[in-house]
């Protein structure tokens, strides 16, 4: 283990980075909505709501109260996503702050990315991954409830499998590589 930190040691530098920066803006914004974990990571979506009404049986549904209709608009993997991380561990906190540990890999992946498109560049990797680690929109959007954390994360993970597709064609990596832009295409309806 030690010889793997030593090996990835820019990683988890900006890893540590990102986190800091993320659980300062979280707490911040905790203070300023007076405690209220709810409003802190509410997002304008009605994923939240929709989280909240699978959580309660109540279906896939944006309503607050009955009838639960159906929500037509929204795609299911982040609603699911949510669901799942709310069952696991039954805290709206705990499932924000699970959210801003995927959110702080963005910069890791970005790096990934980078060495892969300008390997020839040896400082870009540092450079994209302090620039994601400290990007405010990314760090706004790591704890409120919105896709876009989940969806940039799927979304990279399978760029860069199809990135590596491309330098050894391998079924599993095209296979692996579908099923992630599958998924990240389920997680935000935009795409």
């Amino acid at each position: 283990m030690p010889r793997f930190i030593k090996e990835h040691k820019l990683e988890f530098a900006v890893f540590f980075l990102a986190v800091g920066a993320r659980l300062i803006f979280f707490f911040l914004n905790l203070y300023v909505n007076g405690g209220n974990v709810e409003n802190t990571i509410h997002g304008k979506d009605w994923y939240f709501e929709i989280s909240r009404n699978l959580l309660l049986g109540n279906g896939f549904s944006a309503e607050r109260s009955p009838p639960f209709l159906p929500y037509s608009y929204g795609v299911p993997v982040y609603p699911l996503f949510l669901f799942f991380l709310l069952w696991l561990t039954g805290s709206y906190f705990a499932t924000a702050l699970i959210q801003l540990l995927l959110a702080a890999f963005i910069p890791i992946i970005g790096m990934r990315l980078s060495q892969l498109i300008v390997p020839s560049f040896h400082r870009a990797p540092l450079a994209a991954g302090i620039m994601l680690a400290l990007a405010p929109y990314q760090i706004l959007f790591s704890f409120i409830f919105f896709t876009e954390v989940l969806f940039t994360v799927l979304f990279g993970i399978f760029l860069i499998l199809f990135l590596r597709f491309l330098e050894t064609p391998l079924t599993r990596l095209a296979v692996l590589s579908g099923l992630f832009l599958g998924l990240s295409t389920l997680t935000k309806p935009t795409v």
